[in-house]
């Protein structure tokens, strides 16, 4: 097999196991596990892992845990102990002791007062555990949505340039298979919080809404986006100013609204033209999943 060729097939088992482990952060994903899922063995998944991940498959795991235990110890009101079992933990005690090791403080002391994990030292400063929003008038739309299948590649990094990359990839692939037409829909998933997540981790999915078979190659994967019950704001403005809007969004209107938030990331709904020039005049529906 050609080395471009075998690169393009690791690339896709890889693909693979990481839609698994973010579709099913609170289960079972031992090196066995994941490995069936990419059809490779152990001993070769977990160097396979590591080559293309960066991180081996442990501590990535690990990671993700420990960044969405934040997330919901931030903005959700779920209980330590329900939180832990959520993410695969069998006590509340073993949780306790592996977030600790991660963050430096207890869950319960992260609850009252989140504090960054000095250890992460690719974090940009003045990025880093912004104070919530106060409320503001915000009006939420809430839909419930049907879940659809997406073409997307994956980009890690700061939010703006992993953005940036990501569709910078998918785009051409997309017009040399035909993939783009009037009912194309452009999304953005943001898997991590910039306030949480060290930036070179950060997860972000160029996608495109798909409507036929298409046999993935490289970097492209395929993945479902979830249906159901979405609070949905509508965004005016250039893309890097997104992250205020969140703020509103997260401190200001999720407090009083009511909603609990599902375990899901949340996604963009690019709503100008994917080739226009982002500026003021720029529209992008945030969908929450509620």
């Amino acid at each position: 097999m050609a080395i471009d060729a075998k690169k393009d097939l690791y690339s896709q088992k890889v693909n693979k196991a990481l839609i698994h482990i973010q579709d099913h952060i609170g289960g079972q994903l031992s090196l066995e596990c994941l490995a069936k899922v990419a059809c490779l063995s152990p001993f070769h998944f977990h160097r396979i892992f590591s080559a293309y991940v960066g991180e081996t498959l442990h501590h990535y795991v690990y990671r993700l845990r420990m960044d969405r235990a934040a997330f919901k110890l931030r903005y959700s009101k779920d209980t330590i102990t329900n939180i832990a079992l959520a993410l695969g933990y069998e006590t509340s005690a073993a949780f306790a002791k592996a977030f600790k090791q991660y963050f430096g403080v207890s869950p319960s002391q992260y609850r009252v007062q989140p504090t960054k994990n000095d250890s992460l030292q690719d974090k940009v400063a003045g990025d880093i555990f912004l104070s919530p929003e106060p409320a503001v008038d915000l009006p939420a739309d809430i839909r419930t949505l049907p879940e659809q299948r997406l073409l997307f590649i994956r980009k890690t990094g700061h939010y703006q340039e992993a953005a940036q990359q990501a569709w910078s990839a998918l785009m051409p692939l997309a017009y040399q298979h035909t993939l783009v037409d009037e009912q194309t829909q452009f999304i953005g998933i943001t898997h991590d919080d910039p306030q949480i997540t060290a930036a070179g981790k950060i997860r972000y999915d160029a996608c495109l809404s798909l409507r036929k078979s298409l046999k993935t190659t490289g970097d492209l994967g395929v993945q479902t986006l979830a249906g159901g019950k979405y609070a949905v704001f509508l965004h005016a403005g250039p893309y890097y100013t997104m992250r205020e809007t969140y703020q509103h969004i997260y401190g200001g209107w999720l407090p009083g609204s009511g909603h609990q938030l599902r375990d899901l990331p949340s996604f963009a709904l690019y709503l100008t033209p994917h080739n226009a020039v982002d500026s003021a005049q720029s529209r992008t529906e945030i969908h929450i999943p509620i």
